[in-house]
């Protein structure tokens, strides 16, 4: 079990660290490493697979004396000098070539070593999404743009699409970055390029392509000092380069880049000799590929070089995020909370006080709750997880945290739903999570029973006070006492409903305090030379010496700013005035000034009104898309303002609420929000085919209701793919509250989604259709609309046996049971048991006897019997029993309604009441 807050992240996250850890096998030739190449004729030959060490263009000159350092694999030289002899055959090298080769490779000593060494290259961040646990996939392209206009044209408009909605049924977020794509050189010459690009390679780690035709690109003058400094292979290179071989040397080419790397050439038959702009430099660096080891294709259009990434991209998605590793709902806000806390842990000064003041509530048998409390900004949330971070490393204790907002859920149903599914996985359980917020609160004291008595629990919930209306934040979703070995730790806002429902309670409280000057001091030094940088004296005197500083927010976001800032002349002036900020609303007032000074006031305005407006967030990829211009200048923002805007799951949010209020405030968001949420409104209602479903649905849905449009929230749920995406146990409950505003007839439910299922049918296969009518059904029930549902049932039951000809099968069963279920919600009990026959005998010809769904059938039929037959429902129930027993053991809920159905049995012979209506367990 790995160790964190959420210890069930992803078993893709499990398995990157047992392969870390495990001892690492010699490398293997790959002979697949290359495909297609082109002839004289430029017609490309297929399949055709050229070892990189031998697969050069005429123009190259012969590896010569330092082949050795090319990295030939131990046992590829055999197979080098076959694939030769190929090459020859096809014509691909000359007589004089393939001698000097030949030599070459008979010479050539085996290397381990798979790529050339860039001299110089500093440690790269571990910045790589698969290693971070998240299902992120940000790739890196690099390439010149005059030369490969086309290809970028093929690649936007046809193969990223693809990707993203291959990724989107995976729960993969897919983004690509090419920041000089439609950059003039002209424009390439700003100073900060060549780090911005750097930068952006690390994020995207491992994934990496680069695309070579024969213009070689701008070679970037004058460098700044500081980008020398963060990369010192540049200053060591023996002479200047191009920024796209500046990326290539640092994203794939040196000792330590990335893993998955893919690089395309084109034939130069096909390219205009026009183009090359540095022949000698070029025809080095496409050497430098081909001998590195690294996959490498050759295309001769932009069509082939699409279906070649696409491909090579489908394989590399597909074996980083296998399907058996596709996460469930609770795994993908694991990677959210996780990354959440250890952000907040980046800076932390400690104070011994506080821990052990935690300490000692953890140990004591108070069976209360500990409410940490203080003004916003002053630490309480970086305090709970780096206390819930060592706790977990120094083993022991089980940890759950739940940081409220993070995931863009503030209702008390969710962190319910969150604590008990961590319970679930972490204890081995087998009851099934409450999926309604009544069943969830009733059942929440049980289940902390569950906890074995030899375990400890420790249950942190941070920013109760964000919690919605209707008891939220007053807590009373929550019990007064715990058991003994779970203990619950929440942090609130001072002076909120929640600290004095916590008072009421007799819950211990402890009182998170404002920075001490020695505090101040420490964590300016600390938080500055995380980036190699310090104050002087008299301007740390002044920082600390400022009473707005003692919130260490507050604190935190000024000297980030100030370490942005390059004039160290007129630092003084600078922290003067951010200090005229009387507290932290006002401070990221200024910061948004000088955000707007450096990027631009329309930019900057947009970006942040559309995250405001936005539920969860907004990717880098929807920005662009709804905002348009240049890809570098968004991406320049956003690097400087990464402090003060966290990435979940892909999508930017506000890294505090004090930032949400400021934009609130200086752009006036009373008036002007309906502009901004009718542009992102737009985006989802109209975005083409590869628009992420998951994203429609997180905001379509919530955007038409902040506009109170009636008609656009029906419209969004009437689109079947947002509707699967919110009908499903966690979300229904949403469903249901949209449905319910937009259309508050329920009989009309039934006729919308009619219509909408009609225009569906065309576009999926009857089996698929059939699956869909019948979730619709069961959301018909649910609404109560049963005329609707047993419509939709009897549908379902005739398009299986028009397609699958026969009655006789496992999912017409599943139709009658719903059937029989609809009726008997309806009251109507002799309508309702043939159909639960029917249902059973279908599952006992074509499951077996001792299936599971079987015991569900007899179950509901001797609940149907009881008052009209108690001896026959006996048998029913018996059964159901046994079968429940065999699979579960005596300790489920299952087995607990039947034995609940047997007692009521007894109680309704004598009492000669009906029985009550069925509750599903499917």
């Amino acid at each position: 079990m790995m160790k964190g807050f959420c210890r069930h992240a992803s078993k893709f996250e499990t398995y990157l660290a047992e392969r870390a850890a495990a001892p690492q096998p010699e490398p293997k030739p790959e002979p697949t490493v290359t495909a297609t190449s082109c002839g004289a004729s430029g017609v490309a030959t297929p399949n055709r697979l050229v070892h990189p060490s031998v697969c050069c263009g005429a123009a190259d000159a012969p590896l010569g004396a330092n082949a050795a350092l090319c990295g030939m694999y131990a046992g590829e030289v055999s197979q080098a000098l076959q694939r030769l002899e190929e090459v020859r055959e096809f014509g691909f090298v000359t007589a004089e070539e393939y001698e000097a080769r030949k030599d070459e490779l008979k010479a050539m000593v085996p290397l381990r070593q798979v790529a050339m060494p860039v001299t110089g290259c500093t440690k790269k961040p571990d910045r790589s999404q698969a290693r971070r646990g998240e299902r992120v996939v940000r790739v890196f392209l690099s390439s010149t743009f005059r030369d490969m206009q086309d290809e970028r044209d093929a690649l936007v408009k046809d193969t990223f699409p693809k990707i993203k909605e291959a990724c989107a049924k995976r729960f993969i977020f897919f983004s690509e970055v090419d920041l000089r794509w439609g950059i003039t050189e002209d424009q390439s010459e700003q100073g900060d390029l060549v780090g911005i690009c750097l930068a952006e390679v690390d994020k995207c780690r491992p994934y990496f392509i680069g695309i070579i035709g024969e213009r070689y690109g701008y070679i970037p003058k004058n460098l700044k000092p500081e980008i020398l400094a963060k990369y010192p292979f540049i200053a060591q290179l023996d002479s200047p380069r191009s920024v796209t071989e500046l990326e290539m040397l640092y994203g794939a080419l040196s000792a330590d880049s990335a893993t998955h790397a893919l690089f395309y050439m084109r034939d130069p038959a096909v390219s205009d000799p026009a183009a090359c702009d540095n022949e000698e430099k070029m025809r080095l660096l496409k050497r430098r590929i081909r001998v590195s080891g690294l996959p490498l294709k050759f295309f001769s259009s932009p069509v082939q070089l699409a279906s070649f990434i696409l491909r090579d991209m489908s394989d590399l998605i597909a074996n980083d995020f296998p399907e058996e590793t596709q996460p469930d709902p609770f795994e993908v806000k694991c990677a959210i909370h996780t990354g959440y806390a250890e952000n907040q842990c980046k800076c932390y000064v400690r104070n011994c006080s506080y821990e052990a003041e935690l300490a000692d509530f953890i140990s004591a048998s108070d069976l209360g709750a500990l409410v940490l409390v203080g003004t916003p900004g002053i630490g309480k949330s970086t305090l709970v997880s780096q206390w819930s971070m060592r706790a977990q490393e120094l083993g022991g204790d089980s940890v759950v945290a739940y940081f409220v907002g993070t995931d863009g859920d503030v209702s008390p149903k969710c962190v319910l739903e969150y604590v008990l599914t961590f319970i679930k996985k972490e204890f081995g359980l087998v009851d099934q999570v409450p999926s309604t917020t009544q069943d969830l609160i009733r059942e929440f004291p049980r289940w902390l029973t569950l906890v074995p008595s030899s375990r400890h629990l420790t249950v942190i919930i941070d920013g109760v006070s964000k919690l919605d209306s209707d008891g939220g934040v007053e807590m009373r979703w929550l019990p007064d006492t715990f058991p003994t070995n779970v203990k619950v730790i929440i942090t609130a806002v001072a002076f909120s409903p929640t600290h004095t429902a916590a008072l009421a309670r007799n819950w211990t409280i402890m009182h998170a305090q404002p920075f001490t000057p020695e505090q101040k001091r420490d964590f300016t030094r600390q938080y500055l030379s995380l980036f190699g940088k310090s104050l002087a004296p008299d301007q740390e005197a002044l920082i600390c010496s400022a009473e707005q500083t003692s919130v260490p927010l507050f604190l935190r976001s000024l000297l980030e700013e100030l370490r942005v800032h390059g004039n160290f002349e007129l630092l003084n002036a600078k922290v003067r005035w951010y200090l005229e900020a009387p507290s932290a609303v006002e401070l990221f007032v200024k910061i948004l000034q000088r955000l707007e000074q450096d990027y631009g006031e329309a930019l900057v305005r947009e970006v942040m009104c559309l995250i405001f407006v936005s539920r969860r967030g907004v990717s880098e990829n929807e920005l662009l898309s709804i905002l348009g211009g240049s890809q570098l200048q968004l991406s320049l923002f956003l690097e400087s303002a990464h402090e003060h805007l966290r990435l979940r799951a892909g999508l930017l949010a506000f890294s505090h609420d004090y930032l949400r209020l400021a934009v609130q405030q200086y752009y006036s968001l009373s008036d002007t929000q309906p502009t901004y949420i009718r542009m992102l409104t737009n985006y989802f209602a109209n975005g083409n085919g590869a628009l992420d479903k998951r994203r429609k649905a997180d905001e379509l849905p919530k955007l038409m209701h902040q506009s109170f449009n009636r008609e656009g929230v029906l419209g969004a749920l009437c689109d079947i793919e947002v509707f699967l995406q919110l009908f499903t146990a966690t979300r229904k409950y949403e469903l249901k509250k949209y449905w319910l505003y937009a259309e508050p007839s329920r009989q009309s439910i039934g006729l919308r989604m009619n219509a909408a299922l009609a225009t569906y049918q065309s576009t999926v296969t009857p089996d698929v259709y059939r699956r869909v009518i019948m979730k619709v059904a069961r959301f018909l029930r649910e609404m109560l609309d049963y005329e609707g549902a047993k419509r939709l049932l009897q549908c379902a039951i005739e398009i299986n046996t028009a397609h699958g000809g026969t009655t006789n099968h496992p999912s017409v069963a599943k139709a009658y049971y719903m059937l029989a279920e609809v009726y008997w919600n309806e009251g109507n009990l002799k309508e309702a048991e043939p159909f639960a026959l029917q249902a059973l005998a279908i599952r006992e010809n074509t499951l077996g006897a001792e299936h599971l769904a079987v015991a569900e059938s007899l179950c509901s039929i001797g609940e149907l019997l009881i008052s009209s037959d108690p001896a026959q429902a006996k048998q029913y129930l018996l059964r159901s029993l046994s079968i429940r027993l065999a699979h579960y053991g005596t300790n489920h809920t299952l087995v607990a309604r039947c034995l609940q159905s047997e007692l009521q049995k007894q109680t309704k012979r004598k009492s000669g009441h009906a029985p009550c209506r069925p509750r599903s367990c499917c």
